[in-house]
């Protein structure tokens, strides 16, 4: 059974795929470090305050506006 592994091992981890590995490694750290950077960095993500929680002062500007329907068109 050891032998059977150790096979498979060489099989798949052998040297033409280390640079797969590498690029793979690189884009997940990438990843991963833009998004801490993002959730530690964005005051809206990373904690709730009162401040946060305020009424924003243009909250009744989206009520002003109005969509136009095109004709034939159903509202659900």
């Amino acid at each position: 059974m050891a032998s059977s592994s150790s096979s498979s091992f060489k099989r798949w981890l052998g040297p033409e795929v280390y640079p797969l590995f590498a690029a793979v490694g690189v884009a997940v750290g990438i990843c991963g470090l833009q998004l801490v950077r993002n959730i530690s960095g964005n005051p809206e993500v990373s904690k709730i305050t009162k401040s946060s929680e305020r009424i924003p002062e243009n909250l009744g500007c989206g009520h002003t506006y109005i969509l136009p329907i095109p004709r034939g068109a159903q509202l659900y």
